[in-house]
């Protein structure tokens, strides 16, 4: 439980480094600050939520609900960098090797 933990609060604070591929520069303070809110704010919730589960469910459960979130970031990260490989290669239709 402690290694989840560890682990989505690490994967949340490295977010901010992908700001810049998600937002536009005009617009990159408010998409951080966006992504601040909605992460205290799930910071709050989860640990009602977390308080709850371990009062009325079973621990394969509660891990079984945790891994839930992960598998949908994990998922939404592969579509990402799959779109922008199909993106840069359309804009950059040559490779090194191709431009010597």
């Amino acid at each position: 439980m402690i290694c989840a933990g560890t682990l989505q609060n690490t994967a949340q604070s490295s977010l901010p480094v992908l700001i810049a591929k998600f937002y536009p520069a005009a617009v990159c303070t408010t998409g951080a600050s966006w992504m601040y809110v909605i992460g205290r704010f799930s910071v709050v919730v989860g640990t009602t939520c977390m308080g709850y589960l371990v009062n009325n469910i079973g621990w394969s459960q509660i891990f079984t609900i945790l891994a839930m979130p992960a598998a949908v970031m994990t998922l939404c990260m592969l579509i990402k960098n799959m779109s922008e490989a199909t993106h840069d290669s359309a804009r950059f239709p040559l490779s090194q090797q191709d431009a010597e």
